[in-house]
């Protein structure tokens, strides 16, 4: 843990300030310790990473207190606490298998890299890379919600001199530490964000994409980090969007079944998607709807027949840019996890709205929804 984090932390249950406390540490950053709070509840730094959760998601930390003993017996502290209850929810337990199995996607791969910041650049409604680049130079307090295998965060941290947190509840957690450890701008806590353990009013900048719709509650998720805004601060989020009625019925179909497997049948199942969806791409096959139809969701014009059966039928992603394995790992992403609510764009501008954002954006490309807005 950077030593700067601390002035941006508080305790995610009471609110109350954290004192740390080092047993570990390399200069700049804690390697093992505690945080504490005036309520007595505690938080550990294990290998680097601040382990701030508590509830349902909180482990019980036995290896940790079992090699710090001496260390935390100086503090008052009840250690009953770290195991009241240590159940994890399955839409963890699915990124956590999702960034085990790849922990540095998009990161390794330069022609992957670039992909990766134009669609963002695009998401957020900029013309070009060069421009988003711009407007992250110019924050100075950045947090990112969701950090998957941190391939943004990173190129966050890259083109701002300002300090950049990423927060998530799963293992990737401890991979995106592992990946931005030596930038000294950048930090990451593992934390539930509807309890993020984070100081109303810090950051001029948050972002989430592809996060909060796979939480109970998308509305309940965004409104829990807004508050974390700076006035003038401004916060950008992509949501799945609603699609056509044959999409939203197969989908809802195949995810009744696959929410139920297993981390690694639905895997293998998931592999026959992508294999349909790698042969159909192969054909280059172009169809055209001669005109609207409107009552399914059918626009008039021509497409490519797997981007057609993508976006009208069911998820079966291909690019032929990724691994047979990275293609498995977004259609994996959509049918496992528990949660994977869409939204409409009214709903979207109406979280804004309730937020008491401004100067709201939408933009609506076919696979999802992204929006930005300002705190007045």
């Amino acid at each position: 843990m950077k030593n700067w984090l601390i002035d941006f932390l508080c305790c995610p249950v009471c609110g109350g300030n954290l004192t740390v406390k080092s047993f570990e540490d390399s200069g700049n950053e804690i390697l093992n310790g505690m945080l504490l709070c005036e309520c007595q509840r505690w938080y550990p730094i294990i290998d680097g990473l601040p382990r701030i959760l508590w509830g349902e998601h909180r482990g019980d930390y036995l290896e940790f207190i079992s090699n710090y003993e001496r260390d935390i017996s100086k503090y008052s502290i009840n250690l009953e606490l770290t195991s009241k209850i240590t159940t994890k929810k399955r839409v963890r337990d699915t990124f956590t298998t999702i960034w085990d199995r790849f922990p540095r996607f998009g990161i390794d791969d330069k022609d992957k890299e670039k992909f990766y910041d134009n669609w963002m650049s695009q998401k957020l409604g900029f013309d070009n890379v060069d421009d988003l680049y711009g407007f992250i130079s110019s924050k100075k307090k950045i947090l990112e919600v969701g950090v998957g295998s941190a391939q943004k965060l990173k190129m966050i941290g890259e083109h701002t001199s300002g300090k950049v947190v990423g927060l998530d509840i799963s293992s990737s957690a401890e991979h995106a530490y592992k990946t931005t450890r030596e930038m000294s701008n950048v930090t990451v806590i593992q934390a539930d964000l509807f309890a993020a353990p984070l100081k109303r009013g810090m950051f001029d900048f948050i972002i989430s994409d592809g996060v909060l719709h796979h939480t109970p509650d998308t509305k309940k998720a965004f409104l829990s980090i807004t508050p974390l805004l700076a006035n003038g601060g401004e916060i950008s989020i992509r949501v799945y969007n609603k699609q056509g009625p044959i999409r939203e019925f197969c989908d809802d179909l195949i995810r009744s079944n696959t929410t139920k497997m297993s981390e690694e049948e639905c895997w293998e199942f998931c592999k026959k998607i992508t294999k349909f969806s790698e042969s159909i791409a192969k054909t280059k096959c172009e169809i055209e709807i001669p005109e609207d139809i409107p009552i399914i969701g059918f626009k008039k014009g021509k497409y490519d027949l797997q981007r057609f059966m993508y976006y009208n039928i069911f998820k079966c992603f291909y690019n032929e840019a990724f691994t047979s394995d990275e293609n498995n790992l977004v259609n994996f992403d959509w049918y496992h996890p528990y949660d994977a609510h869409r939204h409409t764009e009214e709903e979207v501008r109406q979280w804004y709205v309730e937020a008491g954002l401004k100067d709201i954006k939408i933009f609506n490309p076919e696979s999802g929804i992204s929006a930005t807005g300002r705190l007045k």
